[in-house]
């Protein structure tokens, strides 16, 4: 037990080692994209709407802004990626830059 003393020895702890768990901790949420920025006639193809798993309100947005998103997709031809080594992965970058309504929509 961590910050215990033992019995009849005053001062000194006992030490134990603190086990990870088998699982890595996911440091990302998911998310569904909903669509470009648009009006009635035009559309604006730099900007979507995306779902954020967990967003249910305004307020919670605010923890989201400045945040980085990748669109990660699989193309059917392959490509060399940063390291040299060929995938059929891509990635799309971009910049969580507001809420969108009340709903927690990004």
């Amino acid at each position: 037990k961590i910050g215990t003393e033992a019995k009849g020895e005053k001062g000194k702890r006992e030490e134990s080692t603190l086990k990870m768990g088998k699982q890595p901790v996911r440091l990302y949420s998911k998310g569904v994209v909903q669509g470009y920025k648009r009006g009635i006639h035009n559309q604006y193809p730099g900007q979507v709407r995306i779902a954020v798993d967990g967003l249910h309100e305004r307020k919670d947005v605010g923890f989201y802004v400045g945040k980085r998103v990748a669109y990660i997709y699989k193309a059917s031809a392959e490509r060399k990626s940063i390291r040299g080594k060929s995938t059929k992965i891509r990635v799309i970058w971009g910049k969580i830059i507001g809420a969108h309504g009340n709903s927690g929509v990004v």
